[in-house]
């Protein structure tokens, strides 16, 4: 497989060898490269699972802003409220009371202490005494009381093993269906790239061909989320293009009857 991505990246034209590979060898593939894109979360979760820098900012901002109310007070670790509230921070909501959407995970403040829910299910509690969290003043704009519930919220998520492990195995397969789709698209297009004498080449094994020539797809996805650069993913779309152009451009199609040498 090594030597298939080298070749791939570095001669396109090559990977018309590849067209008559078996089904499975695609199929796995096409599943074993979208790894490369959740290679650096799989890192982080070996590590130590952690937020991001700009999910904590994030969250910071929310606490802040959306997750200051009047009418909440918590005083002698017993939270005290008038109504049921919600704020969304990126990937998970903050709610006072209850939950409001159960398909999305949810820190939820009550009464003696905070719930984390996912898919629905309560997964953990801790009460406020076990937090060290006898009193906060939802109303407070303070830098340092802001900082101090974000660190408490952020600490609580970066014990989800399990949600996080969950997200990163529905960030794979996102990954895979993206890369699926692009695959895709460009077995549709490479007729009109192809010369006119290949029109015909059935599609089965245009598709074949995509699925190697796209893999610059993922090299270069994956460049991008090293830097930071998410804005600038167009570039790997017209990758994948130059990529199946310079490829089809350089197929040779040679009258019946005719070697390479010429000779008849």
């Amino acid at each position: 497989m090594f030597k298939k991505i080298t070749t791939s990246l570095s001669k396109p034209p090559m990977v018309i060898f590849f067209m008559k590979d078996r089904w499975s060898s695609i199929v796995l593939y096409i599943l074993m490269l979208p790894i490369f894109m959740v290679l650096p979360s799989i890192v982080s979760l070996i590590n130590q699972p952690a937020m991001s820098a700009d999910l904590y900012q994030e969250l910071y901002e929310v606490m802040s802003s959306d997750f200051r109310f009047d009418d909440v007070t918590l005083e002698n670790y017993t939270l005290n409220y008038t109504e049921i509230k919600n704020a969304n921070v990126g990937v998970f909501d903050l709610s006072i009371g209850a939950y409001e959407d159960p398909l999305v995970t949810s820190y939820v403040f009550k009464t003696e202490g905070i719930s984390v829910y996912y898919l629905g299910q309560e997964l953990n509690y801790y009460s406020y005494e076990s937090l060290s969290l006898e009193t906060y003043d939802f109303t407070s704009t303070e830098s340092s009381n802001l900082h101090m519930i974000s660190i408490l919220i952020k600490n609580i998520y970066q014990q989800q093993t399990v949600i996080i492990v969950s997200d990163l195995i529905l960030q794979y397969f996102v990954y895979v269906l993206d890369f699926l789709i692009v695959i895709l698209i460009m077995s549709v297009l490479s007729r009109l790239l192809a010369p006119a004498t290949l029109i015909n080449i059935p599609f089965a094994l245009r598709f074949k061909m995509s699925v190697y020539l796209s893999t610059i797809y993922i090299l270069s996805n994956f460049v991008l989320v090293l830097l930071g650069y998410y804005a600038l993913n167009f570039i790997s779309m017209i990758l994948v293009y130059v990529y199946h152009l310079w490829a089809y451009r350089s197929i040779k199609v040679l009258p019946k009857g005719v070697n390479p040498n010429g000779v008849k």
